[in-house]
């Protein structure tokens, strides 16, 4: 009987312990979206960075810092986060869909392209995606339209419409629905 009762104790313990620790990453990361929200981006960034300090590999915790990075105008560092992610955590096709905005604005649409196809290949029914996917070719089109015209603009097409970043509640519901 008390083997049984262990068992059962030690599965009660267990579950609450990842039931508390989901909570308190979900809890975590709204308080640094209202610091992001509120523009406070230095705090947002030291927000991040002490949850990191407990969890140093979470993925999750990592893409709010590279969401934080870019918001505080640190994209490269954001770039080399989001490249890191990939690397670390190939599944995840937020980190390619971010990462290939970064470089969408940067006028680099072929790279853009290729992380949103390599996203789609990982989550094939993710809408901001195709969205974003869509306006970098569409951007791309523009671009060869007036070089085949030549135009003698020298600066990239403007997107008509900004590409999406990939935000955090996508993160909470891995397989459930996607914006």
């Amino acid at each position: 009987m008390s083997w049984i009762f262990r068992q059962v104790w030690s599965t009660l313990l267990w579950g609450t312990l990842v039931h508390t620790a989901v909570a308190v990453d979900m809890i975590d990361t709204s308080i640094v979206q209202k610091s992001l929200q509120s523009g406070n981006t230095s705090t947002a960034l030291q927000q991040v960075d002490a949850l990191l300090e407990v969890r140093p590999d979470s993925p999750e915790l990592l893409f709010v810092k590279a969401r934080v990075l870019v918001a505080s105008g640190a994209e490269d560092a954001a770039i080399g986060l989001y490249e890191q992610l990939i690397v670390d955590h190939p599944g995840m096709p937020e980190p390619y869909n971010n990462l290939s905005v970064l470089y969408a604005a940067r006028g680099d649409t072929a790279r853009a392209a290729e992380l949103l196809q390599r996203a789609l290949e990982i989550h094939p029914v993710y809408s901001t995606i195709y969205r974003n996917l869509s306006q970098v070719y569409a951007d791309r089109a523009i671009a060869a339209y007036r070089k085949a015209l030549r135009s003698d603009s020298s600066e990239p097409a403007t997107p008509r419409a900004p590409l999406e970043l990939s935000p955090i509640r996508s993160l909470t519901h891995p397989g459930g629905r996607n914006p």
